[in-house]
């Protein structure tokens, strides 16, 4: 009797790949739609992003600040020490400058050192742990300048919040502990 079944046309199975209407034979169009529907999901929830693809862990705080973080056009936190602001911020660099190719982030301090530290530190702690980040980054430059290029042509710089800084360009400034600043301020 099953094996009647399993012959006939009724007992018939189809894949979810079969299904579906909007592949085409051309694999690269498939592709480039895939990666489409991928960067339009990650870009709505960075926290699974951060989760999924560069496979680092995120407290349920953390995930809420990313994503009102990547939605509005001005965000300020303000927290006590040891809650991971410098981390959450670099976090927040490496997803905008992944997801966003081109993107030019510029943060700011009072001293170059200050504002270095994202990257020096929190950056290249992030790429140890994650080989997919690992993957997207070209190269960190330490040292006076420090600064962050990924493959896709988006960058992470230093800058301080002097009369030095008027030459630095970017889609995102980033100020790190403004309290440090409020003396170069006029």
């Amino acid at each position: 009797m099953v094996m009647k079944m399993i012959l006939s046309k009724e007992f018939e199975t189809k894949t979810k790949h079969e299904r579906r209407n909007d592949l085409t034979k051309d694999d690269m169009e498939n592709l480039l739609r895939g990666v489409e529907i991928w960067a339009g999901f990650w870009r709505n929830n960075p926290h699974r992003f951060v989760e999924d693809y560069l496979r680092l862990h995120l407290f349920v705080f953390q995930q809420i600040l990313l994503y009102f973080m990547m939605k509005s056009n001005l965000f300020c936190f303000i927290a006590c020490r040891g809650l991971g602001k410098s981390f959450l911020t670099a976090v927040f660099c490496v997803v905008r400058c992944i997801l966003y190719p081109g993107t030019k982030v510029i943060i700011v301090s009072g001293n170059k050192g200050q504002a270095g530290l994202i990257i020096t530190e929190k950056i290249k702690e992030m790429k140890d742990k994650s080989p997919t980040l690992a993957k997207e980054i070209k190269r960190i430059r330490e040292g006076d300048d420090p600064a962050c290029f990924f493959r896709n042509g988006s960058y992470i710089r230093v800058s301080t919040s002097g009369d030095g800084a008027r030459g630095a360009r970017g889609n995102i400034l980033i100020v790190e502990i403004c309290s440090s600043m409020w003396k170069h301020v006029e």
